[in-house]
């Protein structure tokens, strides 16, 4: 059953969009629990730091242009 709204804390966006392995279903059926999803601009910086930590800064900035 879908709730409405989801507001993310990057720790959860991090698991997911760097497929962590061990928490990555976890954080999938947290997400697909919201139809629509929302995450804070101290989130997106996080995001960001995040993959530049891990040198995917190039996959971070095409997802960023993709949803503006």
């Amino acid at each position: 059953m879908k709730r409405d709204r989801g507001f993310y804390d990057s720790n959860i966006l991090i698991v997911y969009l760097f497929k962590e392995e061990n928490r990555f279903d976890m954080a999938r059926k947290v997400l697909e629990k919201h139809s629509v999803r929302a995450i804070s601009i101290i989130s997106i910086h996080e995001l960001h730091m995040h993959s530049v930590k891990l040198g995917v800064e190039d996959r971070f900035t095409k997802v960023q242009r993709s949803s503006i």
